[in-house]
């Protein structure tokens, strides 16, 4: 692939993902924004939320990410974030009660405290489920 950028996504416990993408899109600090060949200079925080990789064949590929930064330079992209998930690793039915898990303990929080964890949780438990069902939506009207 000629117009490819190099991705690298890297946590504390080393690199997840190494290798080249046609495109990846990314829940950046103020917006999700779109990485393609050829991108201007960027540095940017990242928000949890889902990351998409498009690979070279187009196959897109979904991780649910934590906080973390991301640098583009001259068709590189390092991705640099606390934790990640990959969308297929991430059982749907086991993300979706915790969901409900955590909706039943934002309704039940009664300090600042339990409801900022309780609103955590939910923000990242809602991520996880996204990146679960967008996996399993590859080629169904993907």
């Amino acid at each position: 692939m000629e117009k490819a950028l190099q991705l690298d996504i890297v946590t504390p416990r080393g690199t997840v993902f190494s290798g080249l993408v046609a495109a990846v899109t990314l829940p950046g600090g103020l917006a999700p924004f779109q990485v393609l060949y050829n991108h201007a200079p960027i540095l940017s925080t990242l928000e949890p939320g889902v990351l998409k990789v498009l690979l070279p064949d187009l196959t897109p590929r979904y991780y649910a990410i934590g906080t973390g930064f991301v640098e583009v330079l001259h068709n590189h992209v390092t991705v640099l974030v606390e934790t990640i998930t990959a969308g297929e690793a991430i059982d749907p039915e086991a993300a979706a009660d915790r969901v409900r898990r955590a909706r039943a303990q934002l309704d039940a929080a009664q300090t600042r405290e339990e409801l900022q964890r309780a609103r955590r949780e939910l923000h990242e438990a809602e991520i996880a489920l996204r990146a679960a069902r967008l996996a399993r939506s590859v080629g169904v009207g993907e």
